[in-house]
């Protein structure tokens, strides 16, 4: 049966490893191009044979291709091998011009940004996806029992109906072990692994996101059925092998319909609780901005809209207050300390993280978080109540957080 219900997750399951940034100029280049040429080291069939590994099992260079080489991450070596003219347009394209040094032998010496792209996810295909290490006889190419050994696929996890026509995703990771049932289109040589890997990666940005990247939603859809009808057909195969026919029939029918009744009202009550959690996000921030506000104008009540007294109403320090009124310094410090404190619950109760913990991350975690990433709805609320708190702890007006940073 088509899976016709399903909610798939998303992520980044692959990253090229960190690799140092070496920008040489070309006067370097082309000393090391002198000195390769006087070891005998001249072309592209013989920087191949001088890797300290085989990157695939043929020293054929294939046609259509163009030979670039970088150094390992890792150890440092030079390595030498064949990029797809696809992928070398794309790192030309994206790249500065200064990071491809063309030699007299018709190699291409990576430098700088693209030698560390490409070391990066070498770094990840040879050492993470265990590619160099799986390769036990040294061939070039991985077979057999060594495939066994290569974290070159995707793990999912979830619930599903056991008719095959419901899925729900409930965990993703890459870096899984190679499974034949499911993973037999997948590249078995070093390079060719490479090459797969920034295909894949759209943006350049050394990362795989499961959905647009390592693999199309409706991709995503087929390899999670795969995985379901090959697990639907071990438990019918265990259930014959119990005399359990019947069992097994009764759970499969009807049990998409029963899936669907559970996750219908899941969503809804997601939902849900997704616009309370902005509702009270935006009262905080509300809150904060009022206080500001308060603070810019000595105390004066009388410069409070409406709104924005409303905003601070909770608060004992104001609620007895007439509208005309202006708080002295010791109450101005009372109602921050409030504020901040509803605030700070508020973080906690939509985060379910603890508010001393919160407290840690105020002046740091959003800071360094990845910009490139596009913010949630929920993510741009949040920070914008965590941003009006720092603006607070900027302008030395908050005792609360000065001892956090």
């Amino acid at each position: 049966m088509i899976m016709t219900q399903y909610s798939l997750l998303n992520g980044t399951v692959f990253s090229a490893m960190q690799a140092t940034v070496q920008t040489r100029d070309t006067s370097a280049l082309a000393s090391e191009e002198e000195r390769d040429r006087l070891q005998g080291l001249s072309g592209a069939s013989a920087l191949r044979q001088n890797n300290a590994f085989l990157v695939n099992d043929s020293n054929i260079i294939a046609s259509g291709t163009t030979q670039v080489m970088f150094n390992d991450p890792k150890s440092g070596a030079r390595v030498s091998l064949s990029l797809s003219q696809e992928n070398f347009a794309k790192l030309q394209a994206h790249f500065s011009s200064s990071d491809f040094y063309q030699r007299q032998d018709g190699v291409v010496r990576l430098n700088g940004n693209a030698e560390a792209f490409v070391g990066g996810w070498f770094g990840d295909v040879a050492y993470r996806q265990n590619y160099l290490a799986a390769d036990s006889d040294k061939n070039g190419r991985i077979s057999g029992a060594e495939t066994k050994n290569l974290k070159n696929s995707l793990f999912s996890t979830g619930q599903f109906a056991l008719d095959g026509s419901a899925d729900i995703e409930l965990a993703i990771s890459g870096y899984a072990s190679f499974d034949a049932r499911f993973d037999s289109n997948k590249p078995m040589t070093i390079e060719d692994a490479l090459n797969v890997m920034i295909q894949k990666d759209k943006n350049l940005d050394g990362k795989l996101e499961r959905l647009g990247e390592y693999e199309t939603e409706s991709e995503a859809i087929a390899n999670v059925q795969v995985r379901i009808q090959s697990a639907i057909a071990g438990m019918q195969a265990a259930s014959q092998e119990s005399g359990d026919d019947f069992v097994m029939g009764a759970l499969t029918s009807g049990f998409a319909d029963q899936l669907q009744a559970i996750v219908d009202p899941f969503f809804r009550a997601a939902e849900a609780m997704d616009e309370l959690r902005k509702a009270a996000l935006e009262q905080a921030q509300k809150s904060q901005e009022a206080m500001r506000k308060l603070q810019q104008q000595d105390g004066n009540l009388a410069a409070l809209s409406p709104e924005e007294r409303s905003a601070l109403g909770s608060s004992s320090v104001v609620a007895n207050k007439k509208e005309d009124e202006k708080l002295d310094t010791d109450e101005l410090a009372k109602l921050q300390e409030e504020v901040d404190s509803n605030t700070l619950q508020t973080l906690s109760d939509v985060t379910g993280i603890e508010v001393q913990d919160l407290q840690k991350i105020i002046t740091s975690s959003l800071d360094k978080r990845d910009t490139e990433k596009p913010l949630t709805e929920l993510d741009k609320e949040l920070k914008s109540v965590i941003d009006a708190i720092k603006g607070e702890v900027a302008d030395n007006n908050v005792e609360l957080f000065s001892a956090r940073a």
